[in-house]
């Protein structure tokens, strides 16, 4: 169920005719997000009764499963190998639940419990899943280089461990030319990863802290853009139905009431908020560590704006998406309880898979 509706809502995401960076790294992470779940549905058909507990979904802040979740698909990746050499053969698994099925008519339930497991292993992969930080690729971008340095594109994922949220960043950056390339992943390029898996496993409410720790750490490499992706929260009334939430705050009893408007069971409302900053000049810092002075990025935080002063950024807008019946039930209750609705922009799907785009 849950795997469905993030399956929609990757077939909802607007396609890009220009192919964008961009628009290809969120497409990639969804699918990422996407698998991970499904995978973690496996995970806990062969395991739920050796726990004492089902897949851990967040309920009162992102409708995905809990970050503690996903950490521990990144426990299971280190331990997957000598697992799997433990575990019986498929063969021989299916077999023996057939010989049950056939020779005593009965399901043999400890069986089946490590086929599935065979089945999580088999199917847990690096670069397939989205684990707590997820790099993704570092592509030169020549046009935009500059006298003194090169320009760079990358990107990763992550997951807030407070609210479990998950976050797309896509970050374009300056490499002085003095540098080997980064392209060459020569030791400067294992000091990059490092940093910003360092910075990049957390997603602080300040998407200005992000930038700054890297801008400080490495002294050739300059930030110049960073866009963060908070895809969530996530409802539907199955999620409803499946994890019911204890004692509800007031948006979550108007959202459960909205979503009864939903003509689809697998329908649901997500909610994305994008966040960029961006370098609006340089300046040269000296300091008695570094007294001929270390080059940093001056980042431009629109204080006029209380959210962007808030989230330490440049920009902040906010989207939803949803099924069209589901918008017809925003009135003005809904927006007087839940503001966000009234400033968001609305993109509604249909059964078709079509999608319109309603602005603010």
């Amino acid at each position: 169920m849950l795997g469905e509706m993030c399956r929609r809502a990757l077939a909802a995401y607007p396609a890009d005719t220009r192919k964008s960076h961009e628009v290809d790294v969120i497409r990639t992470f969804i699918e990422k997000l996407l698998f991970t779940v499904q995978l973690l549905r496996i995970k806990y058909v062969s395991r739920s009764a050796n726990i004492g507990r089902s897949l851990w979904v967040d309920m009162i802040n992102s409708g995905f499963p809990n970050a503690q979740e996903f950490y521990g698909i990144a426990d299971d990746l280190r331990v997957r190998d000598e697992r799997l050499k433990i575990l019986p053969a498929r063969a021989i698994l299916v077999r023996e639940v057939l010989d049950g099925l056939l020779k005593e008519g009965r399901e043999r339930s400890e069986v089946l419990w490590q086929l599935a497991e065979r089945s999580y292993l088999e199917m847990l992969k690096e670069d397939s899943v989205l684990l707590p930080f997820t790099p993704g690729a570092l592509i030169r971008h020549p046009k935009g280089d500059t006298a003194n340095a090169r320009e760079y594109f990358f990107s990763w994922g992550n997951f807030d461990f407070t609210t479990s949220i998950p976050h797309i960043h896509v970050m374009v950056f300056h490499q002085d030319l003095t540098e080997q390339p980064l392209e060459d992943q020569g030791p400067n390029y294992l000091q990059f990863i490092a940093k910003v898996r360092a910075e990049g496993s957390r997603a602080p409410e300040k998407v200005a802290i992000v930038l700054a720790g890297i801008d400080d750490a490495l002294e050739p490499i300059h930030p110049k853009m960073l866009k963060r992706l908070a895809v969530g929260p996530l409802y539907s009334r199955l999620l409803f139905d499946e994890y019911p939430v204890g004692e509800e705050d007031e948006e979550t009893r108007v959202i459960r009431e909205l979503m009864r408007g939903a003509q689809d069971p697998n329908d649901f409302v997500l909610f994305v908020r994008d966040e960029m900053i961006f370098s609006r000049d340089q300046q040269v810092t000296r300091s008695i560590l570094a007294p001929r002075g270390k080059v940093r990025e001056v980042f431009a935080i629109n204080h006029r704006d209380e959210e962007c002063f808030r989230r330490g950024a440049t920009v902040v807008a906010h989207n939803v998406l949803m099924p069209h019946s589901v918008l017809q039930e925003v009135d003005a209750a809904v927006i007087k309880a839940m503001p966000i609705f009234g400033t968001c922009r609305k993109i509604t799907y249909d059964d078709r898979g079509r999608v319109e785009i309603h602005g603010v």
